[in-house]
C-alpha cells in the first residue's frame, strides 16, 4: 500500500514529452525509467526542477506534499546553436557564390 500511494499515474509518453501525476512528501523522489540526457527539461506543478539521476541513467524528480504534476520535455541539445552555424555557413557560401560570379562577369567583359 505504501509503494502504491506514490505511485504514477496518468502516465503518456509521446514523441519527447513525458507527463504524469504522482501523490508525495516533501523528502520524497519519483523515479522515472527514461535514460536521462543533457536535452531534457524537467518541470514540477508547473515549475522547473532539477531533477537527479540514479544508477547513471535514470531520471528522479523531488516531490512535494499532495498532488504533483511532472513533466519532462526533451530538446536536442545545441541545435539553436547548429542552426545558426549553418545559416552562417550557408550566408558565407553565397558570398562567395556571388563573388565568382561577379569575378568571371568582369573577366569575360575584359577578353570582349
Amino acid at each position: 500500500d505504501r509503494i502504491r500511494s506514490t505511485e504514477v499515474t496518468d502516465l503518456t509518453m509521446e514523441n519527447g514529452h513525458v507527463a504524469c501525476r504522482v501523490s508525495g512528501r516533501r523528502g520524497q523522489s519519483v523515479c522515472l525509467l527514461v535514460p536521462w540526457s543533457r536535452g531534457w527539461q524537467v518541470t514540477r506543478n508547473g515549475e522547473t526542477v532539477q531533477a537527479d539521476m540514479v544508477a547513471g541513467t535514470m531520471i528522479t524528480i523531488p516531490l512535494v506534499d499532495g498532488e504533483n504534476r511532472i513533466e519532462l520535455n526533451y530538446t536536442i541539445p545545441f541545435v539553436r546553436e547548429g542552426m545558426v552555424i549553418s545559416a552562417a555557413a550557408l550566408i558565407v557560401l553565397l558570398i562567395d557564390i556571388v563573388c565568382r560570379w561577379i569575378s568571371a562577369r568582369r573577366r569575360r567583359r575584359k577578353a570582349a
